[in-house]
């Protein structure tokens, strides 16, 4: 998984989308930073599970940000709207900050600040400015293992993605 700096990631209550498999409680609530497959999927099968979901994305348009990874704009749509009806919230325009974790007692949920994208104040109105939750997810894409591939020799560009 690619991993975002400034995410103390613990593998205990901040997860990426790996070490989310080792998860061993049910959390109450989770935020999901991301837009693409693996985000939309834990998103609705955590939703399933009666989790109370928020996912964080930088798109102001979640349809634009899944047709960024390919999907066609009606399917984008569609999923969109499934994911809302299914009770899942969308806090777009927005990338996460801070994070505060009691560490002495993990019952209590974390607070994560939400920044607008880009990093500063979110300022519009109804924007939340943090979420408080039991898990956290980075979902945010894949870093390339393709080092020892030698894909120059074969003249293939490759770029850090």
């Amino acid at each position: 998984p690619f991993l975002q700096d400034g995410i103390p990631f613990d593998g205990k209550r901040i997860f990426d989308s790996d070490s989310i498999n080792q998860l061993d409680f049910l959390p109450k609530s989770i935020v999901i930073t991301g837009s693409g497959i693996i985000a939309v999927e834990y998103a609705k099968i955590f939703r399933n599970l009666g989790v109370d979901v928020t996912m964080v994305i930088r798109d102001k348009v979640p349809r634009n940000a899944l047709m960024k990874i390919g999907l066609d704009k009606d399917v984008a749509a569609t999923l969109v709207a499934d994911m809302v009806r299914s009770g899942i919230k969308i806090e777009r325009n927005a990338q996460v900050g801070k994070f505060i974790v009691d560490e002495k007692n993990p019952r209590v949920p974390m607070t994560i600040e939400l920044l607008a994208k880009g990093g500063g104040p979110r300022g519009q109105a109804g924007a939340l400015t943090e979420i408080k939750a039991s898990a956290y997810l980075a979902a945010v894409g894949r870093k390339p293992n393709t080092s020892k591939l030698n894909l120059a020799a074969a003249g293939i560009d490759v770029d850090r993605y």
